[in-house]
């Protein structure tokens, strides 16, 4: 089986793979030059910063076998809670705008996900 992003299809169309989705997500979320940062947490999350010319966003990603709470704190001129989820299968832009109320929000990650959160 090949792990090609991207699958040509005998007539001409072409099918998406989970890398090709894994592709975007880093596009979307780790812009060329950006600066990363761990955050200590959890023992089955992974948690990075992620500082750049558009603005900062943390990326976590569960190995946990149950869904974490972690909590995040969002900037003061952010004024909705913007974020996407990878899963093992595709990226999905969560249709999900929130508005905030407070400043720091708590974000549920699934085990084996990885989401993303708009910090600043």
């Amino acid at each position: 089986m090949s792990y090609d992003p991207f699958v040509f299809n005998p007539d001409g169309s072409l099918t998406a793979r989970p890398l090709a989705s894994a592709l975007s997500f880093l596009h979307r979320w780790v812009p060329v030059g950006s600066r990363l940062r761990a955050v200590a947490g959890a023992r089955d999350l992974f948690a990075v910063t992620v500082e750049g010319a558009a603005g900062s966003s943390m990326i976590l990603t569960s190995f946990a076998p149950a869904a974490i709470s972690v909590p995040v704190t969002i900037g003061t001129h952010v004024g909705a809670l913007s974020l996407d989820t990878l899963t093992s299968t595709s990226a999905l832009a969560l249709p999900t705008v929130l508005p905030l109320a407070a400043r720091r929000v708590r974000v549920w990650v699934p085990p084996d996900t990885v989401v993303a959160v708009r910090t600043s």
